[in-house]
């Protein structure tokens, strides 16, 4: 039922549009979806004879149904460019939301705490995961550290394209205005993202000094809070 309603509306879209714009005579069928939905397999509707009338251009004129399938492409090629801008200020605002979260994280874990502090909920949410599944904070931080340098190289890898997609991609947005609070809020997000990286990269976020055994419980252990963190990451 929901493939029928989402081809009902494609089609009501393009008749509308159609009548308005030829005034075909007769004009194409509008019927509403429940009218759609109440209509027999023999319904003159779901005949395509109807779109063969021998008195229209564009039944029989090569030229006009050329110029027709030109403009339906032009208008696919219009929406997807609208998609694929759309779709790239989501991916922008994802990033800015999630690097906010794993700061977050990062200045909970590396906060120094004494047993009469109150903690904060995400100190409180990472002391329950470690409480859990008996995880060491070396584990934590491990984890931690090699979420927020997955980030990093996504985000730097990111940079040196996002202004430009958002400048091409503009005359196919409804509120162009925004994306410079967009682009702010992104430039905040790298100046920051260099200094952490910098700051992970000279860390050892691997630990050593172990024996194989103690190396494979490790990587159990960091797959079960990597499940985690990914967990309250997503929230």
């Amino acid at each position: 039922m929901k493939l029928l309603k989402n081809k009902w509306i494609s089609y009501n879209h393009r008749a509308i549009n159609y009548n308005a714009t030829y005034t075909p005579n007769p004009d194409l069928p509008t019927p509403t979806f429940d009218e759609v939905k109440s209509f027999q397999i023999n319904n003159s509707f779901w005949n395509i004879g109807l779109l063969d009338h021998p008195n229209e251009p564009w039944a029989i004129d090569v030229e006009t149904q050329k110029g027709i399938t030109a403009y339906l492409t032009m208008t696919n090629c219009d929406d997807e460019l609208r998609r694929i801008s759309r779709e790239a200020r989501q991916a922008l605002n994802w990033a800015v939301n999630m690097a906010a979260k794993v700061e977050n994280i990062l200045e909970a874990l590396l906060m120094d705490v004494q047993e009469t502090d109150v903690l904060t909920e995400t100190q409180q949410n990472l002391q329950d995961i470690c409480t859990a599944e008996n995880l060491p904070k070396s584990v934590m931080e491990s984890v931690i550290s090699n979420t927020a340098k997955k980030f990093c190289r996504l985000w730097i890898t990111w940079n040196s394209s996002c202004n430009k997609v958002l400048l091409w991609s503009q005359r196919w947005i409804d509120e162009p205005a925004e994306d410079i609070e967009l682009r702010e809020k992104w430039d905040n997000v790298m100046v920051k993202n260099r200094t952490l990286w910098e700051k992970l990269r000279g860390e050892a976020v691997i630990l050593e000094n172990e024996n194989e055994e103690e190396e494979e419980d490790q990587e159990q252990e960091q797959s079960i809070f990597w499940l985690e963190i990914d967990d309250y990451l997503d929230l």
